[in-house]
């Protein structure tokens, strides 16, 4: 009898021991789980942001591709504006040789006219 209580304090020290065992595991299992949970919804929003962020990236590529060819028109304008201003400043320059020329011409003309009043 002794024997057999001892034999029934043995197994139910045993079942007590696999109890802690299963309850540790559970414990784990649930503990592991819910951090899974948490990992699977922080890279879910990880990967959201990341696909805002790759738009507002495409976006701002394609403002900058927009402004660039902008850029490029306005040069072409620009670079057209300054070759009409040179070709502009080329002929008031002709314009004003020419001007001088003319005067000089009729300064050399009205000495001539008033060396003849004198001679007269």
């Amino acid at each position: 009898m002794l024997q057999q209580k001892l034999w029934y304090i043995s197994e139910k020290d045993k079942l007590q021991s696999a109890k802690n065992v299963i309850f540790k595991f559970v414990e784990f299992t649930g503990q592991y789980s819910a951090k899974q949970e948490e990992l699977t919804k922080d890279c879910k929003a990880t990967k959201e942001q990341l696909a805002s962020a790759t738009d507002k990236a495409d976006d701002l590529v394609k403002k900058l591709e927009n402004t660039k060819v902008i850029l490029k028109g306005q040069r072409i304008i620009l670079e057209t504006s300054q070759l009409e201003l040179s070709q502009k400043n080329t002929e008031l320059n002709k314009l004003k040789a020419d001007y001088d020329k003319v005067v000089l011409d009729q300064d050399n003309l009205n000495g001539e006219h008033d060396a003849l009043k004198e001679d007269k």
